[in-house]
C-alpha cells in the first residue's frame, strides 16, 4: 500500500493552503530538501503574499511580477530618499540635512538625500506617494506619515493646528488616529489624498488633522483607490468606479460645515513634536458612478471564465484610465465636475451617452507593432498584454511586463485613433512604473533601477550636482564654458532627453549597490524607496541549515528565534502577526543531519529520492495571479 507524501500534493494546494502559513525557518528547511521544493519555496506569488501579510505591502502598486523574495529580505531596512525643490518643506529634510550653498545655487537638492529619520527609528515605509507640495507615506504597521504642505494655495501660520490644510510639516510627522485605524494603501492628488484602511473603508484628507471616512453603500468592497488633480476615485471588487471632488460641491460644503462646528482654539501643549493627532469623522455622501462597460466587445470570446470588468484604474487631471480583465485600456473624461452644477452636468452626460473610450493602439499587440517606433526599433511581442496603467497630471502610461516589456504613453486629449508616445529607451527594459512631475519624469525597472529625464526642475532629476558632473554628462552642462557661465549666472543645465540612471550614493566611494522598489513624483520633487543590497548587518544568532545540497539554490533566509515574526499588523485571520492559523498543522522544519558525540551538528545531504524531482513541477504555475486583484502638480 502506497502512502501519500507532501510532494504528491498538487502545486496549487501547497502554494495556496500550506506554504503561506510556514515560518521562515520552515520554508528554508523545506527548500533544502529537493529541487522541486526549492522552486516552490521561491515562487513569486508566495513571496508577494508574505510581503502583503507581514509588511502591509500594497496589493496594487506597480507592474512588478518578480523579485518579491528580494524585497522581503530587504524590507527590514528600506530607506527613504527625496530630492528636488525644498519649497514648502516638501523633502522632509531638516536644516542640518540640507546643503544651503547647493540650494541657493539650484533652488533645491539635485541628488538623492536619505531621510535618515526613518532608518534611525526602524520605520519601514512600504508605499510613498507625492502631492503637489508634499509626500504621503505608509509604513509596515499601517500607519501614515506625511511631510511638506498638503495645500500650499492657502496660508497657515506655524502655530495653526493640522486641521488647517495649509499647515506645514517640515520634517516627517506621524498621523495618530484615536481609534487605531490601520491603512493598506494611499493615493495622492495635488492638494488632497485618500487612504484605504484595513477594513476596506475609504478616507479623504483635505487636511492632515481632520480626515473623514466616506460612508456610502457603493463603497462596501473597495479594491483600489486613486487620485487625480482635485478628485478621488475608488474601484470596487465588482468593477464599478466611483469618483468625488473633496474640495468642491457637496463634499466641500459638508466638510466646511463640519470644520466650522468642530473648530476649537488651539490648546498649548496638546500637540506632540512629530505627531499629528487626527480627529476622524464620517461623511455620508454619494460619489458619482462612472458608466458601465456597456457594449464593449470582449476579445476573449467564449474562452472568458468571468464577465468583462475593470480591474485597475488611474487618474489624471480631468480623466480616468482603466484596465479590464481582458487587458483592454480604456479612458473617460470627467472634466471639472466638482461643483454642484458640474457634478449634475457630468451625471447627465453619463446618462445620455458619454462612455468609456476603448484605446486599441494601447491594447492590441498587432496595432502597437505597426507604430513607427517599433517598426524601426525593437519589435513588439506577439503575445503582448498590457497589465498595468498609471496616470499623473495630463499623461497616462500603459505597460506590459517581462524582458520584452512595452511602455506606451498618452495624454488627456487622446482619442481611440491617436497613436501613443513611445520612448525607445524604455522598451524591452522591464519598466514597471512611470511617475511624472511638472517637467520631469522617472521610470522604475524590475531590476531596481530608477531612470529620470526631462527638465532640471530645481534638481528633480536627481542626477547630481551639475557643477561636479563631467561636461556632456546627462544632468550636467554640455561644455566646460557653459558650466562656468552657469556657475556665474546661476543658470541650470539643459534638459535630459535620454532616461538616465539615478545614483543613490552620488559622490560616495565604495558604496553598496542599491535596489529601488518604488518611486513617486509630482511638482518639482521626487521620492524613492530603496534597499542597500550589501549593507553590513550583525551576524544572526541562528541560521537555517545550508541548502548547498541543491544545485543552484539560494542561501536561506536568516531566522532570529527572539524575533520569530516579521513586523506588520495584518494576517490572514486578523490576528497578531506570527499567530499560527488554527487547524493548520505546523511543519517541523527538522534540520537534515546528525549530532556528533561532542554535541556538534553535522548536516547531511538530503535523500532526493524521497521527494518529487524537478520534472514534477507543473509548467507555468509561477505566472499565476499576474492580474490579481495620480498626478498632482506643484506650483
Amino acid at each position: 500500500m502506497s502512502t501519500a507524501s507532501l510532494s504528491s500534493l498538487p502545486v496549487e494546494v501547497l502554494l495556496d493552503n500550506l506554504l503561506d502559513f510556514l515560518a521562515l525557518a520552515d520554508l528554508a528547511h523545506l527548500s533544502a530538501t529537493s529541487r522541486f521544493f526549492h522552486a516552490l519555496c521561491n515562487d513569486d506569488i508566495l513571496w508577494k503574499r508574505k510581503l502583503i501579510e507581514d509588511f502591509n505591502y500594497p496589493r496594487v502598486l506597480d507592474a512588478r511580477t518578480s523579485g518579491y523574495k528580494l524585497l522581503y529580505k530587504g524590507m527590514k531596512q528600506p530607506k527613504v530618499y527625496a530630492w528636488g525643490s525644498v519649497e514648502n518643506g516638501r523633502l522632509g529634510l531638516s536644516a542640518q540635512e540640507i546643503n544651503r550653498s547647493v540650494v541657493r545655487a539650484f533652488g533645491g537638492v539635485p541628488q538623492p538625500v536619505e531621510l535618515e529619520f526613518f532608518s534611525q527609528k526602524g520605520i519601514q515605509i512600504v508605499q510613498l506617494t507625492a502631492g503637489g507640495w508634499s509626500f504621503n507615506a505608509l509604513d509596515s504597521t499601517g500607519t501614515l506619515w506625511v511631510w511638506g504642505q498638503l495645500n500650499a494655495s492657502v496660508f497657515a501660520f506655524n502655530g495653526d493646528p493640522f486641521s488647517h490644510p495649509g499647515r506645514r510639516a517640515v520634517v516627517p510627522h506621524r498621523i495618530n488616529f484615536s481609534d487605531s485605524v490601520k491603512f493598506r494603501s494611499v493615493a495622492s492628488g495635488r492638494s488632497q489624498f485618500s487612504a484605504l484602511d484595513s477594513r476596506g473603508s475609504v478616507w479623504t484628507f483635505r487636511s492632515w488633522g481632520r480626515p473623514y471616512r466616506l460612508v456610502s453603500p457603493h463603497l462596501a468592497r473597495v479594491e483600489q483607490i486613486a487620485c487625480g488633480w482635485d478628485f478621488s476615485a475608488a474601484l470596487t471588487a465588482t468593477g464599478e468606479v466611483y469618483i468625488w471632488w473633496p474640495g468642491n460641491g457637496e463634499f466641500a460644503r459638508v466638510g466646511d460645515e463640519h470644520e466650522a462646528a468642530e473648530a476649537r482654539p488651539r490648546q498649548p501643549g496638546r500637540e506632540r513634536e512629530g505627531i499629528i493627532e487626527a480627529t476622524g469623522w464620517e461623511m455620508s455622501a454619494e460619489p458619482l458612478e462612472l458608466p458601465s462597460l456597456g457594449s464593449l466587445e470582449d476579445p476573449r470570446g467564449q474562452a472568458a471564465t468571468e464577465p468583462l470588468k475593470i480591474v485597475q484604474i488611474a487618474c489624471g487631471t480631468d480623466f480616468v484610465v482603466a484596465l479590464t480583465n481582458a487587458n483592454q485600456v480604456l479612458k473617460i473624461d470627467v472634466g471639472e465636475g466638482g461643483g454642484d452644477d458640474g457634478f449634475q452636468m457630468l451625471r447627465q452626460s453619463f446618462r445620455t451617452g458619454r462612455r468609456w473610450v476603448y484605446l486599441p493602439l494601447f491594447s492590441e499587440a498587432k496595432r502597437v507593432a505597426m507604430l513607427p517606433a517599433f517598426q524601426s526599433g525593437k519589435p513588439v511581442p506577439e503575445d503582448m498584454r498590457i497589465t498595468h496603467v498609471s496616470a499623473q497630471f495630463n499623461t497616462f502610461v500603459a505597460y506590459s511586463t517581462g524582458s520584452s516589456s512595452v511602455v506606451l504613453m498618452g495624454t488627456s486629449g487622446h482619442g481611440p485613433d491617436m497613436s501613443p508616445s513611445v520612448v525607445p529607451a524604455l522598451q524591452h527594459r522591464n519598466v514597471i512604473s512611470v511617475v511624472l512631475g511638472d517637467y520631469h519624469r522617472a521610470a522604475l525597472t524590475a531590476q531596481g533601477e530608477l531612470l529620470t529625464w526631462g527638465s532640471f526642475s530645481s534638481g528633480a532629476l536627481g542626477l547630481g550636482d551639475p557643477y561636479k558632473l563631467e561636461p556632456g554628462t546627462p544632468g550636467g552642462f554640455r561644455t566646460i564654458g557653459e558650466r562656468d557661465r552657469g556657475q556665474r549666472t546661476r543658470q541650470t543645465p539643459p534638459e535630459v532627453e535620454e532616461p538616465t540612471p539615478v545614483n543613490f550614493h552620488f559622490g560616495q566611494e565604495n558604496a553598496s549597490p542599491t535596489f529601488c522598489f518604488s518611486a513617486a513624483a509630482a511638482g518639482w520633487h521626487v521620492g524613492a524607496l530603496v534597499l542597500d543590497l550589501e549593507e553590513k548587518r550583525e551576524p544572526p544568532r541562528v541560521t537555517v541549515a545550508s541548502s548547498s545540497a541543491v544545485e543552484g539554490a539560494e542561501p536561506p533566509l536568516e531566522h532570529d528565534p527572539e524575533d520569530p515574526t516579521m513586523p506588520g499588523s495584518f494576517t490572514r485571520n486578523g490576528s497578531a502577526a506570527g499567530t499560527r492559523v488554527r487547524g493548520v498543522p505546523p511543519f517541523t522544519g527538522a534540520r537534515i543531519g546528525q549530532h556528533t558525540a561532542d554535541g556538534r551538528f553535522e548536516p547531511q545531504e538530503p535523500d532526493l529520492t524521497r521527494a518529487m524531482g524537478l520534472y514534477g513541477i507543473r509548467l507555468g504555475y509561477p505566472a499565476r495571479g499576474v492580474l490579481r486583484g495620480a498626478h498632482p502638480r506643484g506650483d
